[in-house]
């Protein structure tokens, strides 16, 4: 931190002060309501459980964003399978497109079947 200079603090409104000092109070009572900490200090980042904890075979249907998440595909490469009708099955839950584990499975399927899969020597020796 840097040292004050006492002729140049002396020199300000003690009104200024004040609302200065007002203004970092407020500003950290912020800061800590919006980062609890543990007992020993530190920080906590998340309050829900690991993600990792539910396994995929948990889970019967997704999300759009949790199925882009989980296949690591874009939304706007979902979106364009859909559009050519060559994407996963999907079904709504009120106004939420949903799909399904099965479907996703399925989709995976296809798209293994429609690949072409060859493996030359240089593959083999590069694994």
């Amino acid at each position: 931190m840097s040292r004050i200079d006492e002729t140049a603090l002396a020199s300000v409104p003690a009104a200024v002060l004040e609302a200065e000092l007002v203004r970092r109070a407020a500003e950290m009572r912020r800061a800590n309501r919006s980062r609890p900490s543990q007992a020993n200090g530190e920080t906590v980042r998340n309050r829900g459980p690991p993600i990792d904890i539910v396994s995929n075979e948990d889970i019967e249907a997704r999300t759009v964003e949790a199925f882009c998440k989980a296949f690591q595909i874009s939304r706007s490469a979902l979106y364009a399978a859909w559009a050519k009708g060559k994407g996963p099955r999907f079904f709504y839950v009120g106004t939420a497109r949903r799909i399904s584990r099965k479907a996703g499975e399925d989709w995976v399927e296809l798209l293994e079947a429609a690949t072409v899969q060859t493996v030359t020597e240089e593959d083999d020796e590069a694994a």
